[in-house]
């Protein structure tokens, strides 16, 4: 997919930085970066990442060189 066929989204949490053990399952059912200090089931990124592949595309997760956590989102154009 080039740029020109694709819509690409960044997102940037400053707040949480993976380690590398981590960042392979950061996208795994049930998955929590920080286990008691945020909500939620850890459901979230393994059902964004499912829809982005059904509809052609991709989420990759990489830690900022700075700090924190960078998704970039890409999707075919229509």
């Amino acid at each position: 997919m080039t740029a020109s066929e694709a819509e690409r989204r960044d997102i940037i949490d400053d707040r949480i930085v993976l380690t590398a053990k981590r960042h392979r399952t950061e996208a795994e059912p049930y998955f929590r970066a920080q286990p008691g200090k945020t909500h939620g089931s850890g459901l979230g990124l393994t059902i964004a990442k499912a829809i982005a592949m059904a509809h052609g595309g991709t989420l990759v997760l990489r830690n900022r060189p700075t700090r924190g956590l960078g998704a970039v989102l890409t999707l075919p154009r229509a």
